[in-house]
């Protein structure tokens, strides 16, 4: 039986999906192939490497980081936020196991949009050159982060596109799936109401009409991906939030992200047993 885990992204609300991945971790449960999004992508690092702990450590400690975010970043990189934080300076201070992420078989699948389509991409490591630079590109939100470079095409947030790729999952035949969101199922977005966003939008991706289209439209494509993933389908366990995640998008009080990982952990324990029977 082939067992897929999908994680949503959501930056700081991804704390929710580390307090989850480390009771999986716990109860030595592992997957096939893991499809990520975002801040699910840096979750899946840490959750692929087996370092219970290093997820919620290490987004206490980014964003915290003025060399992740600061305006001095946008005066000399032309960026908000800087994930060379992340993937380099970060693990001179909590260490990264390379050995057991590059020699772990589970398949990671990490999803970017593309600005020239406007499109989902799935790239997979092993099968990318410089795989960080895929998982930077899913985790680049617009207007925050520069697009990335990668091949001959741009791409920023996956979560612009397919922001609970579970519907890949299901293409590629997997028997089961579990979907972790950072939003309860019943969450619906709303558009974006500032009068100047589609221009600003408009502005910004002039040259890319595809990815303009998708960005002013992510709303109705994640209503719809979650009108569908709350239909009953028995090759689906869905483990959401038992409540909204009231947090910052890059949010850096300890206590909330606390209260939110422990919420993963008290949430995890709930379903459990249901779990077990389930990817049996």
């Amino acid at each position: 039986m082939k067992i897929a885990l999908v994680l949503q992204g959501g930056g700081s609300r991804g704390i929710f999906t580390s307090g989850i991945l480390d009771c999986l971790l716990d109860e030595g449960i592992s997957f096939d192939k893991v499809f990520a999004v975002s801040a699910g992508g840096l979750n899946a690092m840490n959750f692929i490497s087996k370092q219970k702990g290093r997820s919620r450590i290490a987004t206490k400690m980014t964003f915290k980081s003025r060399s992740f975010k600061s305006i001095t970043n946008v005066v000399t990189k032309h960026t908000f936020v800087d994930f060379d934080y992340y993937f380099n300076k970060l693990e001179k201070k909590l260490p990264f196991d390379k050995f057991t992420y590059e020699t772990n078989p589970t398949t990671y699948c990490v999803v970017a949009t593309s600005l020239s389509t406007g499109k989902a991409h799935y790239f997979i490591k092993g099968e990318t050159p410089d795989f960080n630079r895929c998982i930077k590109a899913s985790a680049s939100i617009p207007f925050v982060a520069k697009p990335v470079p990668i091949y001959d095409d741009l791409f920023l947030d996956g979560g612009d596109s397919d922001p609970v790729p579970f519907k890949k999952a299901l293409e590629e035949g997997f028997d089961k799936i579990v979907v972790v969101t950072t939003r309860p199922v019943g969450f619906r977005k709303t558009p974006n109401q500032n009068r100047n966003y589609k221009r600003l939008v408009k502005l910004a991706f002039s040259n890319y009409p595809n990815y303009e289209k998708a960005l002013i439209n992510s709303h109705k494509n994640y209503n719809k991906i979650f009108d569908e993933l709350e239909k009953p389908n028995d090759k689906i366990m869905v483990i959401s939030p038992s409540e909204q995640i009231n947090l910052k998008h890059l949010e850096t009080d300890d206590d909330k992200l606390d209260y939110y990982y422990n919420l993963g952990i008290k949430d995890f324990n709930s379903i459990k047993e249901k779990l077990a029977k389930f990817i049996s």
